[in-house]
C-alpha cells in the first residue's frame, strides 16, 4: 500500500546547531522512516527548498523543485 505523497514544499528547514552530533539521527531519519510521510517529513525538515543531492548513483542540481525530486530519491 503505498501513501499518498505530502508536499515537500511546505515546512520551515531545521538548522543544525551541532552537525556532529546532530547528523546521525537525521540520517536514521531519512533512512530507517518507516512511512513515506516520515521521509518526506525528515526532507521538509532538514533539506532547503532548493538542495542539491549529490550521490555516486545519483545527482540531484539545486534549483527550483529539487527539494521534492529528494524526497522522491529517498522514498
Amino acid at each position: 500500500q503505498h501513501e499518498a505523497a505530502l508536499d515537500v514544499r511546505q515546512t520551515k528547514v531545521t538548522e543544525m546547531e551541532n552537525p556532529r552530533e546532530e547528523l546521525i539521527p537525521v540520517v536514521k531519519r531519512l533512512m530507517l522512516s518507516n512511512t513515506v510521510a516520515a521521509q518526506q517529513a525528515a526532507v521538509r525538515t532538514y533539506f532547503h527548498p532548493e538542495a542539491g543531492f549529490l550521490h555516486p548513483m545519483c545527482t540531484v542540481n539545486p534549483g527550483p523543485g529539487s527539494r521534492e525530486t529528494i524526497a522522491g530519491i529517498y522514498e
